[in-house]
């Protein structure tokens, strides 16, 4: 029985070498042997486990480092991604601006008849129409997917 004890040992040494050396995390792969169950359950209580329940301030010191390190790389998403947003709002105020100046002297010239300036009636509906419409849809299109609910 001593023999078969100082055998189990040598072999999950072994194992546990080879496995550690692989880089694996140090588990022990046991194959199927001749040693009974009991033999390695014993063996196995008997390793010492103290490198597992050790507990150390600088682990503890690390993780709250990371903990912070992830935080701060959230804020500064959040960060960008709002600034991102601002401009994009920025961007989109400027052209419906734009837009709906030229909307605007379209309607002054139509009523003044400035500088020959004349559409059909149909055609002028149309474009007023047309234009009010999509300013509707694109600053509803930009609330929705800049600012969506959660």
């Amino acid at each position: 029985m001593k023999k078969e004890d100082e055998d189990l040992k040598s072999t999950v040494d072994k194992e546990k070498t080879s496995s550690e050396k692989s880089g694996d995390g140090g588990s022990v792969y046991y194959s199927h042997s001749t040693h009974g169950r009991s033999n390695v359950l014993e063996y196995l209580k008997n390793i010492p486990r103290a490198d597992l329940l050790s507990y150390s301030p600088e682990k503890k010191a690390n993780i709250n480092e990371e903990i912070a390190r992830k935080q701060k790389i959230l804020n500064d998403g959040l960060q960008q991604d709002n600034t991102l947003k601002k401009i994009t709002l920025i961007i989109l105020f400027i052209f419906l601006g734009i837009e709906t100046i030229i909307v605007f002297v379209f309607a002054y010239m139509q009523s003044t008849s400035a500088y020959g300036f004349h559409l059909e009636e149909w055609s002028f509906k149309l474009l007023l129409s047309a234009t009010l419409i999509q300013i509707t849809y694109m600053l509803q299109v930009a609330v929705k997917h800049l600012f969506p609910t959660k």
